[in-house]
């Protein structure tokens, strides 16, 4: 099965904004899956807005690439991550479904997904992260 995910990337000082779902151990990408319908923006505007309360700026949308790992927890299942560049307003504060905000660096792969540790080293090779 492939499952198909929205995500924005965004970095600081040299390290990717990851949150920590409730009750996991692992960090992912802001983003999740696409309700019926949904548009690559859409989805991405209403993912930002539940998991961290900020307002994405629809029209600073930049696609970055697809990013194709096993799932962490069901590993003969395949994610398929469209990734995009994004500015956004507001304070980034943890929504009802996030148990913490993460900064990671390409040092931190084994404290996220798979699909996690490509978008790492890809943002390592093109110099974006430590």
């Amino acid at each position: 099965m492939i499952i198909q995910k929205v995500a924005w990337i965004e970095v600081q000082d040299r390290k990717a904004l990851f949150v920590r779902p409730k009750g996991k151990t692992l960090f992912i990408n802001v983003g999740g899956k696409y309700e019926k319908g949904e548009s690559d923006s859409e989805a991405l505007k209403r993912e930002i807005t539940e998991e961290l309360g900020a307002q994405l700026l629809v029209g600073t949308m930049d696609y970055i690439d697809m990013f194709s790992a096993p799932l962490a927890d069901q590993p003969d299942d395949t994610v398929e991550i469209k990734a995009f560049w994004a500015e956004v307003e507001g304070v980034l504060i943890p929504g009802s479904e996030i148990e913490e905000i993460g900064w990671l660096t390409s040092n931190d792969g084994e404290r996220t997904t798979p699909a996690g540790w490509l978008i790492l080293d890809w943002l390592k090779e093109n110099e974006l992260i430590d």
